[in-house]
């Protein structure tokens, strides 16, 4: 089963939530804290998804969403900030699509030159 990892990032004070979709997902990776330059602390963690459990993190991020809570995804060196519905929508669209065709050793997503 093909597998993409993800870093997501909350405020501090939302770690619970973060722990939450951890636990629905079964991911034990340790959270990570830092101190952004302008003083707010974050907690990040890096999640694996699944073709199972993408549609956990989608009910899970589309709640952050639709709550206006500060959430940051990053893969492949893509940092995605300020989540709106339309971002969230094609964010799943793209790790649907690499989990359901994985790039293959010479990057081809469908195995072609």
């Amino acid at each position: 089963m093909a597998a993409i990892q993800v870093v997501i990032e909350v405020d501090q004070l939302e770690v619970s939530d973060l722990e939450l979709l951890r636990a629905e997902i079964a991911q034990d990776a340790p959270l990570m804290e830092s101190r952004a330059l302008d003083g707010d602390t974050v907690v990040q963690a890096v999640t694996t998804l699944t073709a199972a459990t993408i549609p956990i993190f989608y009910q899970w991020l589309s709640s952050r969403v639709d709550r206006n809570q500060r959430t940051v995804i990053s893969r492949d060196g893509e940092r995605i900030e300020q989540l709106t519905r339309a971002d969230l929508e094609q964010l799943i669209r793209d790790l649907q699509g690499e989990i359901d065709d994985p790039p293959d050793a010479t990057g081809n997503q469908d195995g072609t030159e």
